[in-house]
Parts: C-alpha cells; sequence; structure tokens
C-alpha cells in the first residue's frame, strides 16, 4: 500500500505525528521527503520533455486549414 501526505513543513505537528501512528500502528513505515519545487524546476529544464511540450503545442497549432481563418 502508498500513501501520499502533501503537506507543507511548517505546518507538520504533533496531531500529525499522533495521525500517522494511529493509522499505522506497529507497522513499519518509510518516510520520504522530496521538494516539489525543485522536481518542477527540474521538470521544466528537462530537454526531453520540453521537446514534448514543443511537439504537443505544434500539434494544435491554429492554422488556415482549420477553417479559422475568417475570425
Amino acid at each position: 500500500m502508498s500513501t501520499t501526505y502533501r503537506i507543507k513543513a511548517n505546518k507538520l505537528d504533533q496531531s500529525f505525528l499522533e495521525n500517522l501512528k494511529a493509522t499505522y500502528g506497529d507497522q513499519e513505515i518509510e518516510i520520504n521527503i522530496s521538494n516539489l519545487t525543485n522536481q518542477l524546476e527540474n521538470m521544466a529544464n528537462d530537454p526531453t520533455i520540453q521537446s514534448e511540450i514543443m511537439q504537443i503545442e505544434q500539434e494544435f497549432k491554429i492554422t488556415e486549414m482549420d477553417g479559422l481563418s475568417n475570425l
């Protein structure tokens, strides 16, 4: 089972920990910290993703052949 909690670090408090304990009891859990801002920046600078975005933009580019030239 996988559960993702997305929360700002300054919102973490004792009640969050108590909720985790109540939910998972004595099960072993893994906590993975990930900075979403850095992930988004890395994706924005990824040449493969940029190429895919450009390809999508070309596919949806409005042209005169779309019949919209009179608008």
